[in-house]
């Protein structure tokens, strides 16, 4: 697990807060199209008490976020590096043969490094040489498949790769002289893809997975668990009851599952420096297995986020705020105001004017931050619960006036 740590470089996962193992999931799923868990990672990482040991589905895919093909591969290199490097003894060397090889090993250097410098000193492509598009199998369903189309010639003898997020770590290397690659994805958001020759990108291309309308699943470590819509939609909310639960045999006991909302689409010219966000929530999990009612509202925009919690107020000490270049914790801020009995409708607003957002709380200011990245337009809300759920009104306000999210 070091390995990962140095990789991710955020210090020592006995620091980590539940937000980094939240991202790490997210990455490990980004990377890898497996979804492990945040409470997974805890227990690989010994944050949560556990008599079993991990799957193999679990070391595999760590493995291949770490850079290997398999939990196999990666047991056996390391191995490899451990075992003690014994050699017999060697013979005496005379004084002009050491001499000799000196010699030959310096000139041997100096060619491996010129070789070097002159591989690092190529010159940067120019990315009107090369072309990359993507195309959705499905326009609003998920899963979802994205065909990458690609023209990557001119790259000669380098190195060809797609990434398919964000994350330029976790690239994918395809033939310079192949045309398509394919990629699944299993949760709605927005992406930005890159077609990298070498360490340079050459070209983005900015994938949507929408949903149709209100999109209801269970995370889970391989795929996820969909709900038709209409076991979701009443005259006035979204809900994922626990009688719904228990009718597709999902335990809520003795850890509730996750749940989880999205809306994924267009909702038209609504930018962060000039909008107005308001929806209403309310727990469902009566069992006492959710004491501190965790609880984030997702706002997605284009290459950015706004990560809201809310939960208990006793248990704000735990809680996260993310947004727009923006990360503050309860350990280091006063985060207070995100207190709230998630048992009753919480209504949450946000509004963003200029540089600043702020947060309101059933009508009382929880927070105000400024933005640190540039503008972003809107394209998406998610909720993440833990157990029986339920969403009433929400909608936005940008230059065009309200929308309602449906």
């Amino acid at each position: 697990m070091s390995r990962i740590e140095s990789q991710l470089n955020w210090g020592s996962a006995a620091s980590w807060s539940s937000f980094d193992f939240d991202r790490l999931s997210q990455q490990i799923f980004e990377a890898t199209h497996v979804q492990l868990s945040s409470t997974t990672l805890k227990r690989v990482w010994g944050r949560i008490k556990s008599n079993h040991t991990p799957t193999t589905v679990t070391l595999n895919t760590l493995a291949q976020f770490a850079g290997y093909d398999s939990w196999r591969t990666f047991s056996h290199r390391e191995t490899d590096t451990m075992a003690p490097d014994i050699h017999p003894p060697k013979p005496a060397v005379s004084r002009s043969y050491r001499h000799w090889l000196t010699a030959a090993l310096a000139v041997s250097t100096l060619t491996i490094v010129s070789l070097l410098f002159l591989h690092n000193t190529r010159k940067p492509y120019d990315p009107t040489l090369f072309r990359f598009a993507a195309n959705k199998v499905l326009t609003r369903d998920l899963p979802n498949s994205v065909v990458f189309s690609y023209d990557a010639v001119a790259a000669g003898d380098d190195s060809v790769f797609i990434a398919q997020t964000w994350d330029v770590r976790r690239k994918t290397q395809v033939p310079a002289n192949g045309k398509y690659h394919s990629a699944l994805y299993h949760y709605p958001g927005y992406f930005r893809s890159k077609l990298i020759i070498g360490n340079q990108v050459v070209k983005t291309h900015d994938i949507q997975i929408a949903t149709d309308g209100w999109l209801g699943l269970i995370e889970n470590e391989n795929q996820p668990f969909y709900f038709q819509k209409q076991e979701l939609l009443t005259d006035s909310s979204v809900r994922i009851s626990t009688d719904l639960l228990r009718q597709h045999h999902l335990s809520d006991s003795p850890q509730p599952p996750k749940v989880r909302f999205f809306n994924q689409n267009n909702f038209g010219p609504i930018y962060t420096h000039n909008f107005q966000f308001e929806t209403s929530l309310k727990s469902l999990d009566l069992n006492g297995s959710n004491p501190c009612q965790f609880c984030q509202v997702l706002i997605q925009c284009v290459d950015d986020i706004i990560i809201i919690p809310l939960c208990s107020p006793a248990c704000v000490g735990g809680i996260e705020l993310i947004g727009l270049g923006n990360y503050t914790q309860a350990a280091k801020d006063d985060l207070s105001g995100f207190g709230t009995d998630m048992n009753t409708v919480t209504r949450l607003n946000v509004v963003g004017s200029g540089e600043k957002v702020s947060f309101f709380v059933n009508g009382k200011l929880a927070k105000t931050i400024t933005a640190k990245n540039p503008s972003a337009r809107i394209v998406g809300v998610q909720y993440r619960f833990q157990g029986a759920a339920e969403i009433g009104k929400t909608w936005f306000v940008g230059e065009k006036g309200p929308v309602i999210i449906r």
